[in-house]
């Protein structure tokens, strides 16, 4: 039984704990509870393509072009319950809550070809859900990383890697452990910094030298991080020998800089870090600023260290480094990576913003996908980071204490 009563005036029933009801409202509730449990039929409607490529200049991008292209324009039979999975994924992974994906998903399923019906709908909705539970949002990922043939081809025939962050994106699609990872602050990787012509730019080396803090420096503070700790981490094995791969007067300049940058601080040990009576420059001590210690939320790029030691062994060039993490940079803020949006970064030729491209790739950190002009006649290279051990053995220092420090004794 439902009593109606005035919203706007006091009444006794309300002293008596009656709660005024909207009577439109709760005919919409019961309404919207027997279309839940209706088997009827959703009609069919006529298809309509999405429009996602606006051909202006600059590719616009989305987080996963093949699920939201599937979402804008429905599914067709025997591919529904597939596409229901990643558009769950999809819309969780946008932080909408879980009546809202519901309804979200009844709406995408009158796209559908034919549409289920909104019974059916629910329960399948309410089994992925129940799938999640046991497996994890694992079901999302491009094409080629899916195993089941089935489904493969039904994501590959959406797939346009031209407008799709995950497709070209490492962050969308990329997982990188810390044994074998760093991560940069990106307040260091500003236009005015990463260019290479400019009054507050910042070298190569003042970015391998933040990385190499970044992999070694103890995290608690309560081990000193000295100069020689720094130039140990950056030797590399040169015609059998170990020799750092900058001069000491260049190292000297490059922590200057930082020091100017406000990036790190290098002051003398106290008498409690060295034992001395006149420390050296290699006993000095090297903290990480505040600023950049302190990394907001996901203000931070993470790439593989790998790129560091290619660096350290000279297989790459200051400015290619530059360029690599440009790439990573422009890819966490969902920018392209066109030869003029890394010119203006830059401000380095095209000409040679191609050959560091082309380096790193010999030198096995990035993988590069060149693909054919699109419609609009605009050539795109996909640019992927890789991780590689050809260069530990020449700049993994630790690996030849290990092996001169056995003992080795023949048994007779």
């Amino acid at each position: 039984m439902v009593k109606e009563i005035d919203h706007y005036s006091i009444h006794p029933q309300q002293i008596a704990k009656f709660h005024p009801l909207d009577v439109e409202n709760l005919k919409r509730t019961v309404n919207n509870a027997k279309k839940r449990f209706t088997t009827e039929d959703i009609p069919e409607l006529p298809f309509t393509e999405w429009k996602y490529d606006t051909g202006e200049f600059g590719e616009k991008q989305y987080s996963c072009l093949c699920t939201e292209k599937a979402f804008h324009e429905g599914s067709d039979e025997h591919e529904r319950n597939t596409w229901l999975g990643r558009i769950i994924v999809w819309l969780t992974r946008q932080k909408y809550p879980n009546y809202k994906i519901e309804q979200m998903c009844q709406e995408w399923n009158t796209r559908c070809r034919p549409p289920k019906s909104i019974a059916e709908t629910q329960d399948e909705i309410n089994g992925w859900y129940e799938w999640f539970k046991k497996n994890g949002m694992i079901i999302g990922g491009c094409w080629w990383n899916i195993k089941d043939e089935r489904k493969k081809e039904i994501v590959r025939k959406q797939c346009d890697k031209y407008h799709c962050k995950q497709a070209i994106n490492p962050y969308e699609n990329m997982s990188i452990s810390e044994d074998v990872g760093v991560k940069m602050n990106q307040k260091v990787l500003t236009d005015g910094k990463l260019s290479v012509k400019g009054k507050y730019i910042m070298s190569g080396y003042e970015y391998l030298i933040l990385t190499v803090l970044d992999k070694y420096m103890p995290k608690t503070g309560r081990t000193p991080f000295t100069v020689k700790d720094l130039k140990y981490r950056m030797q590399y094995k040169k015609h059998g020998k170990w020799q750092l791969c900058m001069d000491i007067s260049t190292l000297k300049k490059t922590l200057e800089d930082l020091e100017n940058h406000k990036c790190i601080k290098v002051t003398d040990p106290t008498p409690t870090q060295c034992k001395k009576k006149n420390p050296t420059f290699d006993d000095k001590v090297i903290k990480l600023a505040r600023g950049l210690k302190d990394i907001d939320m996901d203000k931070y790029i993470v790439f593989y260290y790998s790129v560091a030691r290619a660096f350290i062994c000279h297989q790459i060039t200051q400015n290619e480094y530059k360029v690599y993490l440009c790439i990573l940079n422009n890819y966490k803020d969902g920018k392209s990576c066109t030869l003029e949006k890394m010119n203006i970064t830059l401000n380095m030729e095209e000409s040679h913003i191609l050959r560091a491209i082309k380096n790193l790739e010999i030198a096995s950190l990035l993988k590069v996908d060149r693909l054919p002009p699109n419609d609009m006649g605009k050539k795109h290279n996909m640019y992927y980071p890789k991780d590689t051990d050809k260069w530990d053995k020449d700049t993994d220092i630790e690996l030849d204490d290990m092996v001169s420090g056995l003992n080795i004794s023949l048994i007779a």
